[in-house]
């Protein structure tokens, strides 16, 4: 199993797990803090950020297997602490609930758990709002990673997150 990933500092272990058409880059501002405390594994999804050419495409009914295969490799038989975002958030919640033990604790920024639209169309504007409403700094870095993902993969992967979402 082939992980890109960002490791830094001491401590109890934790994963940070971006959201759709995201990158481990999208935690650069919250890594140095964090490994004051924590071991912290800054992960990016297969065929995401830095596993574009190198992972398999990853489909949310199957994400918390990667994870947990992830978490395994990186802190055999530690129960881990995870923050997940958008994306990230639901495989971090579909991981809890799959292995309640390996987790110790969890933080979900904006998951993808609760959609209140079921299509990928009537998510755009409200996609497109938090976009918006987020600082400009971060644009070229939401607009690399999107284009690096591709319009392929970012449809096929919205199409499996609303999908799996009960």
């Amino acid at each position: 199993m082939m992980l890109h990933r960002d490791v830094r500092g001491n401590g109890p272990p934790l994963i940070l797990l971006h959201g759709l058409a995201g990158s481990n880059r999208w935690w650069r501002h919250n890594i140095e803090e964090f490994s004051r405390h924590f071991r912290v594994y800054a992960l990016a999804f297969p065929e995401y950020g830095g596993m574009r050419r190198h992972g398999r495409e990853i489909a949310v009914e199957t994400a918390a297997n990667w994870l947990l295969k992830a978490v395994d490799r990186l802190e055999r038989g530690q129960r881990v602490s995870l923050i997940g975002h958008s994306t990230g958030g639901l495989i971090c919640a579909m991981l809890a609930a799959m292995e309640p033990g390996r987790v110790h604790r969890m933080v979900l920024a904006a998951p993808a758990i609760d959609l209140r639209r079921r299509t990928i169309a009537s998510n755009l504007i409200p996609l497109a709002q938090a976009c918006v409403s987020s600082s400009p700094s971060f644009w070229p870095l939401l607009l690399a990673d999107s284009a690096r993902a591709g319009p392929a993969l970012l449809i096929s992967s919205s199409r499996s997150m609303v999908a799996s979402v009960p």
